[in-house]
């Protein structure tokens, strides 16, 4: 007969036991989470370490000497106002998509703008993401749910911000979050971190190569607005805000004609809507040949993952599975792996990632467009993403006008569903592009393959200092 014993072994709860004076150290705090087994190894290593140790966050003496976040208010959205970006985009390798919020709105709008050289982070929802401020989200307005943290001596800049990111740091910061459904994090939580001060060579190596970092992705971006703009020069549009297209009837309700052999089968309006038959009309009118992304020309394959059952393992018995948003980051260390056992057939055939590969966002937020850094080679991602291999047309050219406003439309007013927008294979092959003469599509691919080339560079640049980071402590 099997004992209690016996048969609680079989199910071992994970437990530690606590000394007063740790959850006195710990600032009282009985939660769980908090005293975890892991995060009280990675403090008792700290505490062992024999460097000198001070608060991450305290008003006198810490690394951080100010961390807030402004009050919450009430949000007013408009058509045309501020552009206020969500937590999520501070680790978007370009935010792009704002909403607006009306002047009127009762808030101080420059405490919700970002300083450059502070450091942010998530403190609701998903805690612990963390940016460093520079050209691309300097003034940029987000909402209460960073906190802006401002250094005591900016030599520590590049440390700090590499603790964070690392496994030590995201360690300390999550299990200091609190709150049963939505999790969140206070500023005085970061008191309770002890951050070990590092030796001045290694501080200086941290820094300088944590600033190359900040300033390949600005330049990165630069680039791709570059691209844009040539784009838009040699397409003869205007800003598509300042396009017009004609409707029905001039009034509040918009509205317009669709002749039956103009329905290919469509009888939803935001298929027909006149804004994409404006940019394509506008296009041809300059004299620029439109070929169907599906062109052989164009375009190897169009890749649209079937749906399936996935297993998840540790890091080291898969491969990194990016979802729709995470292919947006720069930063994917929140991403799960994917069994290399379970799934090595369906990896190879539709979800294995390539250098140079157009990804679309082709469920839930249709539209999203990146062309594939070095470093996702060899990763896969879901079925919400599109994969389009190109052919003898520069990638760098289709991904620009696939990423731009007028691409995004065209790719959009395939979207169907009635609760999940989706878009297929067929649909995105379907979409128009304008072919310009080759040396105006190398000019412009040129621009975003350097841009990729950057980019995956500080990649590489930001582990080395976090596994520098991680070496000193561990």
């Amino acid at each position: 007969m099997t004992s209690i014993e016996q048969t609680l072994d079989l199910y071992p709860i994970r437990h530690v036991t606590l000394s007063l004076n740790e959850i006195n150290e710990g600032d009282k705090r009985l939660e769980a989470r908090f005293h975890s087994s892991t995060a009280r190894k990675v403090r008792q290593i700290i505490k062992k370490l024999s460097y000198e140790k001070i608060p991450l966050f305290n008003p006198k003496d810490g690394f951080i000497k100010n961390a807030f976040y402004p009050n919450r208010f009430r949000r007013i959205f408009v058509d045309n106002g501020i552009p206020i970006y969500s937590p999520s985009e501070i680790l978007f390798f370009k935010p792009k998509s704002p909403k607006f919020i009306s002047k009127k709105t009762d808030v101080d709008f420059d405490l919700l703008k970002l300083k450059k050289k502070c450091l942010v982070l998530t403190r609701s929802g998903s805690v612990g993401n963390c940016t460093l401020v520079s050209d691309t989200l300097k003034e940029k307005i987000f909402s209460d749910d960073l906190i802006r943290m401002e250094l005591r001596d900016e030599k520590f800049l590049g440390y700090v911000y590499t603790f964070l990111k690392s496994s030590i740091g995201k360690i300390l910061i999550t299990t200091s979050q609190y709150g049963s459904v939505i999790k969140h994090l206070e500023p005085e939580h970061l008191m309770a971190i002890q951050v070990p001060i590092p030796p001045n060579s290694l501080r200086e190596k941290i820094n300088k190569i944590i600033k190359k970092v900040y300033e390949l992705r600005d330049e990165a971006n630069i680039l791709l607005e570059t691209a844009q703009k040539e784009l838009r020069n040699e397409l003869k549009m205007p800003p598509i805000s300042q396009l017009r297209p004609k409707y029905f009837v001039n009034s509040s309700v918009r509205n317009f004609v669709v002749k039956t052999n103009q329905l290919e089968h469509r009888f939803d309006a935001s298929y027909h809507i006149p804004l994409a038959n404006e940019i394509i009309s506008k296009i041809k009118k300059s004299g620029i040949p439109m070929v169907a992304l599906l062109n052989s020309n164009l375009s190897k394959e169009i890749i649209l993952p079937g749906r399936f059952k996935r297993f998840y393992v540790k890091k080291e018995f898969g491969v990194p599975f990016l979802g729709s948003k995470e292919i947006l980051q720069y930063d994917i260390s929140s991403c799960k792996f994917l069994s290399i056992k379970k799934h090595s057939r369906r990896i190879q055939k539709e979800l294995v990632l390539k250098e140079n590969m157009i990804l679309i966002t082709c469920s839930g937020t249709i539209g999203n467009v990146i062309l594939s850094p070095k470093y996702y080679n060899g990763w896969t991602s879901s079925q919400h993403v599109m994969r389009v291999v190109t052919n003898e047309i520069h990638p760098g050219y289709i991904y620009t006008y696939l990423a731009s406003d007028f691409g995004r439309v065209l790719i959009q007013r395939y979207a169907h569903g009635s609760v999940v927008d989706e878009i297929t294979d067929e649909q995105i092959g379907l979409i128009p592009i304008p072919l310009l003469e080759p040396t105006k599509m190398n000019s412009i691919g040129k621009l975003v393959l350097k841009a990729n080339k950057m980019r995956n560079e500080a990649y590489e640049l930001e582990n080395k200092a976090i596994k520098d980071v991680e070496s000193m402590i561990l």
